[in-house]
């Protein structure tokens, strides 16, 4: 039997356990504001601005000077490098700005994937060498969390057991370095949705991977209570000729989840992986919503989910700032919402939103739910429209539109079946 060597003091734990906790609160998902200057550039491309770094400041400090009611929603923000270090237009780092809205920083760790010889076309991360000391010194500058992500794809063969042991591995290495260092590891084991594979498809490599990845966490000893996974959704592929509901969407991920996720990890942040803002919004509500026990926080970790609208409202004008950071609160709210486990949600947007001239509603229903053998009994009780409009929030329960809920919610739904 192997002997466990003392690693993490009972101090080292709590910080890591207390920062995870900090980051997943109730409500509170993560801004994934670490896209690199590539990425960065093909997001203005789509609205003609240019790809300098003041015009990837400006935007970013239009986000992070939201004020601090975004901190209701948001628990934790990804930095690149580049953004670590630059100021917001009244001179305080961003790190500063964030930290005093209390919300967690956090830093990209990762350099990228290289190929994998001998596989098809499938990637490794890079970036080991060096990281603990650069663990190190962003810990001095003021993150406490770090995120790494590798990278896998499903066809004829892949994910290949190689792909899966390598990138498993290369994860818990990362992990443990970043515990060592006082900094919150988050795995982020991608399948990419390219593809024709349908959702059984991927529920099945999800679990192979995350089977694999949780083991070689084990063997490297890293401690769970103070990690937080950001894995895809389970979803068919974007070439997928079979349409899949939210639900069966929703089913299909807790299940994979269930059968592979310690229950000692704090929070799961799903990353949006292609989806439109609403498709990821009305996802990640359904996900909540199953009827199965799901002993971890289910939430977000979405950076072009949150980004879109804004990014449109912008524009690259400093006139639209107000604008722009109103349509990433609603947004962040709609996310928040989805993330509650006792609320549904259907987001509507409405003509010129985008520019900030319309509205955006989040219609939400509570329900009670009563599980008998393999049916559910969903029953209305009540209903909330919320209208975001100049900047100003507005609650009221149209009586037409609760009774089309309590119409629909009288039928038996069916429970989907666990593949």
């Amino acid at each position: 039997m192997t002997h466990q060597f003392p690693s993490l003091s009972p101090e080292q734990k709590k910080e890591l356990s207390d920062i995870a906790q900090r980051i997943v609160a109730p409500g509170k998902g993560i801004l994934a504001a670490d896209e690199s200057t590539g990425t960065m550039g093909k997001r203005f491309q789509n609205i003609n601005v240019e790809n300098i770094e003041e015009n990837r400041r400006c935007f970013r400090d239009i986000l992070f000077s939201t004020d601090a009611s975004i901190a209701n929603c948001v628990g934790g923000i990804i930095f690149f490098h580049e953004t670590l270090y630059q100021k917001s237009s009244n001179g305080k780092l961003f790190p500063q700005v964030v930290k005093e809205k209390g919300i967690v920083v956090g830093i990209k760790v990762d350099k990228g994937t290289a190929p994998l010889m001998g596989t098809d076309k499938e990637t490794t991360t890079q970036g080991l060498d060096g990281l603990s000391e650069r663990c190190a010194q962003y810990k001095k500058d003021g993150c406490d969390f770090a995120k790494w992500r590798c990278v896998l794809k499903i066809s004829d063969g892949c994910p290949s057991a190689l792909a899966i042991a390598e990138n498993a591995n290369v994860l818990a290495r990362y992990a443990s370095i970043c515990q060592m260092n006082g900094l919150v590891p988050i795995v982020e084991p991608e399948i990419l949705p390219d593809g024709d594979h349908d959702l059984q498809r991927c529920q099945y490599a999800t679990e192979k991977v995350l089977a694999a990845v949780y083991k070689a966490l084990s063997d490297h000893h890293v401690y769970l209570e103070g990690t937080l996974l950001k894995p895809n959704m389970v979803t068919p592929g974007h070439s997928c000729p079979k349409k899949f509901t939210p639900q069966e969407v929703a089913m299909a991920t807790v299940t994979a989840l269930r059968r592979t996720v310690p229950a000692s990890v704090p929070g799961i942040c799903f990353l949006s992986g292609g989806q439109s803002e609403e498709e990821a919004s009305i996802h990640l509500n359904a996900i909540n919503q199953v009827p199965l026990h799901r002993p971890w926080k289910l939430t977000f970790s979405y950076g072009r989910a949150l980004q879109a609208s804004a990014l449109a409202a912008w524009q690259g004008k400093d006139a639209n700032k107000a604008a722009t950071q109103q349509v990433f609160v609603t947004r962040a709210k709609i996310q928040q919402k989805s993330s509650v486990t006792v609320q549904t949600c259907e987001v509507v947007q409405h003509p010129g939103t985008l520019s900030g001239q319309g509205r955006l509603a989040l219609q939400v229903g509570l329900k009670k739910c009563t599980q008998s053998d393999h049916d559910m009994d969903v029953t209305h009780f009540s209903a909330q429209v919320f209208h975001w409009t100049g900047g100003q929030e507005v609650s009221h329960a149209p009586q037409q539109r609760t009774d089309e809920l309590e119409r629909k919610n009288k039928s038996k739904i069916s429970m989907l079946t666990l593949y």
